[in-house]
């Protein structure tokens, strides 16, 4: 239909330009439709136009973070609608959306909104799922279950999926969103979705320093060496620190560098990447261990006074309740990177394989080698996530120089 006006919405128009826009752009190819001939992209308005009957595909974004009068919505004249990921929205964004379809209908052109959803706990569920399980959506709304058959991905990446924790597949894979094991899971999917933020904060000028570093040192065998930073309560950046090949002496016939030497080389130019002095060397905190022992004497020795955390079952239960609690309270929040080359897949894959039980009245955090067993790897992205927040919710020391006892719970 000529003159039609479709808008593309999803929270974050970061995650659309890396999601949405591509898939459209490679689904009007395989539609045998050529650029700048058929079809051309705008990109500071985000709009696909179609120069031979008029008709425009505008993608926006509905964040009530940073549009709380939802301006961006109220003046939209739309066609038609597709809403992707409509679970990530609130509730009234999504109903103001669904109220702008049919305004631009000149030609009477189908008013209809599309929309794509995972529906987790909360109003998709209770809405559309929920109501589809007992038959009894209203007959304007027409469900099409997609499956793991349906998928475009290859049989690798597929058996990767299910690889994940139950839970997981039981809602993501096979489409079973009453699934209720996640009860017991420590961080739930919906926790990790509100935690996750696709624009940093701005910096306001004279803001005080308030960053801190996690540091979990890998203990042995394929374990790894993990820092992770927090800017104002936002986890900015987190690395696997890698040590340079080992230089080997004539006479030994191995390095003469001890690996905690050359790993505490790599967290110091982290930290100074990242606007730290030996001044703020309290804001880091490491996990004492058969390695983390030889960083913190190195560190020290270098003028670094850093923070200890002491790793014991009771410590370990407290750093991971405490971070679930600051991600489902909004204290604690999650950068999405747009960046192919940045992968926060392992994260959250280590953090949903955390579970809690109840014993003797307390809840209690599954212990470290469960979660080994479920992952096939030690759980360091996760582990330096819980130390760095709690460094971040007071647990350094106050004054380090004056104070080399470790912190033990």
């Amino acid at each position: 239909m000529p003159d039609t006006r479709w808008f593309a919405w999803r929270k974050n128009n970061t995650v659309a330009r890396k999601t949405l826009v591509r898939t459209f752009k490679k689904t009007l190819s395989q539609m045998n439709l050529v650029e700048n001939v058929d079809w051309t992209w705008h990109d500071m308005a985000m709009e696909f136009r179609f120069p031979h009957n008029g008709s425009s595909i505008t993608f926006s974004e509905a964040d009530r973070s940073k549009d709380r009068d939802q301006m961006k919505i109220k003046g939209i004249d739309a066609s038609g609608n597709l809403i992707d990921e409509a679970n990530e929205l609130e509730e009234d964004s999504f109903d103001m959306i669904l109220s702008r379809k049919g305004r631009a209908n000149e030609n009477g052109q189908p008013s209809i909104n599309i929309i794509t959803m995972n529906p987790n706990n909360g109003w998709s569920k209770r809405r559309y799922y929920d109501k589809w399980k007992k038959g009894i959506l209203p007959s304007n709304v027409v469900v099409i279950e997609y499956t793991i058959d349906d998928s475009w991905q290859e049989a690798n990446d597929i058996a990767a999926l299910y690889r994940k924790a139950k839970w997981w597949v039981e809602r993501y894979i096979k489409n079973n969103w009453n699934y209720a094991d996640e009860d017991h899971s420590l961080i739930t999917s919906y926790m990790w979705e509100k935690s996750l933020i696709y624009d940093l904060p701005p910096q306001e000028p004279g803001q005080p320093f308030n960053k801190y570093i996690g540091v979990d040192p890998s203990d042995a065998g394929s374990d790894t060496t993990v820092a992770t930073l927090i800017d104002n309560g936002v986890m900015i950046a987190q690395k696997e620190l890698q040590i340079p090949h080992r230089e080997f002496g004539e006479d030994t016939g191995k390095d003469q560098r001890p690996i905690s030497h050359l790993y505490t080389n790599e967290l110091i130019k982290f930290a100074q990447q990242h606007g730290f002095t030996a001044g703020h060397a309290s804001r880091i905190m490491l996990e004492e261990n058969g390695v983390g022992v030889g960083m913190r004497d190195d560190l020290r020795k270098r003028g670094w006074q850093i923070s200890i955390y002491h790793a014991t079952n009771s410590s370990r239960n407290e750093i991971y309740l405490g971070l679930r609690k600051s991600m489902d309270n909004g204290d604690l929040k999650i950068h999405y990177r747009d960046d192919e080359k940045y992968d926060d897949n392992t994260l959250q894959r280590q953090l949903f394989a955390h579970t809690t039980d109840m014993k003797n009245e307390q809840e209690v955090v599954c212990p470290k080698d469960d979660v080994k067993k479920e992952l096939g790897i030690s759980p360091d992205k996760s582990d330096s996530l819980a130390i760095a927040n709690f460094a971040a919710n007071g647990a350094v020391e106050a004054d380090p120089s004056q104070n080399q006892n470790r912190i033990s719970l």
